[in-house]
């Protein structure tokens, strides 16, 4: 029984490492499978950017001011005017707008008499007594006196690093 136990354990063994080197293998094989569907895509720059960027060190040569730019004036035909495009007929300019005016509103007596609406509302107007201010609230010995400090922080002037103007770091 325990030669049977140790022949199982051995035989899983074998298997699992069986079983991870042939996913090595298949996982190795669709990379280079990957690799060449992008090459053929027109994403092509993108994806090898992200696949070989850690393993390629870039080296930044300095940009040469000798480039030749070939420049073409273009000049378009002056353009005819002819008499339909000037009618006014043919576009509508021709309209009138008048801007209208109201009259003013007039009030009646009866529309500013209140025995003719408080009836038919039910609502009672309520008057408050004014607030009557006592001396201990204007006494400023009871609240004190609340001053604030303000304090201004200056900021030291930012400096740039090497790294911030590298054309290393700046890949263009």
């Amino acid at each position: 029984m325990k030669t049977k136990n140790n022949v199982q354990k051995t035989i899983t063994k074998a298997f699992a490492v069986i079983i991870s080197l042939v996913l090595i293998s298949i996982t190795v094989q669709a990379q280079e499978f990957w690799k060449s569907v992008l090459k053929n895509n027109s994403f092509h720059q993108i994806a090898m950017a992200m696949v070989d960027e850690a393993s390629v060190e870039m080296d930044v040569a300095p940009a040469t001011t000798e480039a030749t730019f070939y420049y073409e004036e273009e000049a378009d035909e002056a353009l005819n005017v002819e008499d339909w495009m000037v009618n006014e007929n043919y576009f509508g300019t021709g309209l009138n707008y008048e801007t209208e005016t109201e009259n003013s509103l007039e009030l009646e007596d009866w529309m500013v008499n209140e025995n003719l609406f408080t009836g038919l509302t039910g609502l009672n107007v309520e008057t408050e007594a004014a607030l009557e201010l006592e001396d201990w609230m204007t006494n400023t010995n009871y609240f004190g006196v609340r001053t604030v400090e303000v304090e201004i922080e200056h900021e030291a002037a930012l400096q740039l690093d090497t790294w911030m103007t590298s054309s290393k770091t700046w890949r263009i």
